[in-house]
């Protein structure tokens, strides 16, 4: 199983965070997931759609580091539900 970390953060700052709180050791090596820095929008009035976006990079970079690995992507989300 793969775990990667989703959020509206700039990437070194969301990888601090988890630092700081001491949760590092529960994401897969390499690092990956979906970051502030990796996309975007700009549009402050639908940001959850940005949240969603960033689930599709990480999926992305989950199959690409488990190339091979046949399974399924799961997500889990705390700051804003997408529908």
């Amino acid at each position: 199983m793969l775990t990667c970390l989703v959020t509206g953060n700039l990437e070194p700052i969301g990888w601090g965070k988890m630092r700081a709180l001491g949760l590092l050791q529960y994401f897969s090596e390499p690092r990956f997931g979906g970051f502030g820095s990796d996309h975007c929008s700009g549009n402050t009035l639908e940001s959850w759609r940005d949240r969603e976006e960033l689930v599709r990079i990480a999926a992305s970079r989950a199959r690409d580091s488990a190339a091979g690995v046949a399974g399924q992507v799961l997500g889990y989300g705390c700051e804003h539900a997408s529908r």
